[in-house]
């Protein structure tokens, strides 16, 4: 699926809050992109550039993605449950209050991410890139199931 399917295929559900359910999506340039509100369900993206899209309120239950790109990309209030994310790169994203239980995200890097009171119960953190900018100020890293951070040097 393109990115001119797919943004028809979301404006018809968006308008409505209806989720998208069962995507398969690979190669998708989504970057510079308001998907505010997105529901996905149970759907696979792979290689998807969300790189500064405008992404509030938006929902990947049950998903998984491999290496996608959310670098610089709004996500406030997000809610990843249940997915898993795989070699994604949400540097310089900002997830402040984002819903991450049940999550598992496996090699992916968060450097200089806004993780201001995020949701970890259950999830799944290993081999995650972290520094002295990523800011998880008022997260309870405690309830993760696992929490398996890498500190990194700050990226030039």
């Amino acid at each position: 699926m393109d990115k001119k399917e797919f943004i028809a295929k979301l404006e018809d559900h968006k308008n409505k809050r209806k989720p998208l359910t069962g995507l398969n999506m690979d190669g998708c340039a989504l970057h510079h992109t308001d998907l505010e509100g997105l529901i996905l369900i149970e759907s696979v993206l792979r290689n998807v550039d969300f790189n500064h899209s405008q992404m509030e309120e938006v929902e990947f239950i049950r998903c998984e993605l491999d290496h996608c790109n959310f670098e610089h990309a709004d996500l406030p209030d997000a809610n990843f449950s249940g997915s898993k994310l795989n070699h994604c790169n949400l540097s310089h994203c900002t997830l402040s209050g984002a819903n991450l239980s049940e999550t598992t995200l496996t090699d992916c890097d968060l450097q200089d991410a806004n993780l201001v009171m995020i949701e970890v119960m259950d999830a799944v953190f290993h081999q995650v890139r972290v520094n002295d900018k990523t800011d998880f100020h008022q997260a309870d890293t405690s309830a993760a199931k696992e929490f398996d951070i890498v500190h990194t040097e700050k990226k030039a």
